[in-house]
């Protein structure tokens, strides 16, 4: 592994288990094995470090939905999908454990971010086209309506780690599970008959089962 790619490794690792405020240069460059002038020399701060983490999430996300281009999007891609998902940003917690913070402190994160929510509004917008288009989604009853699920959508999928760390000990075979499926339950009221029996299947498979509280 080359030194910057192990610098983010070790970075991630350590954001992840102190957070933002409680690692530096020096902590990550003697994890690393290197001095902290080396260090610098890849990367000048940990803001520096923060955007690159950030934008390989970005990139990690963008390899999913460019499959939009390739497949045929049905309710067991979009619910696969959204399960992948929740574990990528699992994988990247320290960015939306405390967003807000990290934008702060990083302002090219909270630039790229906004720009990026209206890619992902074009994106979704699409990919629900294309169910409609095969029958597992429903047409869009009241003008709007959708583009708003979306908004919902994307605020919601920046929530749910905080609580995790709040209602869950950090076993993430419990947590990614229980929020993967919450969140797929928010699809129901706009699938079709074609689209719940889908939607049934894939819950089926997972063995999920419908959630009324917390663990």
């Amino acid at each position: 592994m080359k030194t910057p790619d192990k610098i983010l490794v070790v970075a991630l690792q350590q954001f992840n288990e102190k957070g933002i405020d409680q690692v530096s240069i020096r902590t990550i460059a003697k994890e690393v094995g290197i001095s902290a002038g080396n260090l610098a020399y890849h990367y000048k701060n940990t803001d520096t470090i923060m955007y690159a983490l950030y934008l390989q999430l970005v990139e990690d996300l963008n390899k999913a939905i460019e499959q939009l281009g390739i497949v045929q999007p049905d309710i067991n891609w979009l619910c696969e999908q959204m399960e992948a998902n929740f574990r990528r940003f699992w994988q990247y917690k320290f960015i939306l454990l405390d967003f807000a913070a990290v934008t702060r402190r990083v302002p090219m994160i909270r630039e790229h971010f906004q720009q990026l929510v209206g890619l992902r509004q074009f994106q979704f917008r699409a990919a629900i086209h294309g169910l409609i288009e095969q029958g597992y989604w429903k047409e869009e009853w009241v003008d709007g309506m959708y583009d708003q699920y979306i908004l919902r959508l994307i605020i919601l999928s920046g929530a749910w780690i905080p609580d995790a760390e709040v209602h869950f000990d950090g076993d993430v075979e419990e947590i990614i599970p229980f929020y993967a499926n919450l969140m797929l339950g928010s699809i129901m009221p706009f699938l079709t008959e074609k689209g719940i029996q889908q939607y049934q299947d894939f819950q089926n498979r997972k063995n999920y089962q419908s959630i009324r509280a917390y663990p």
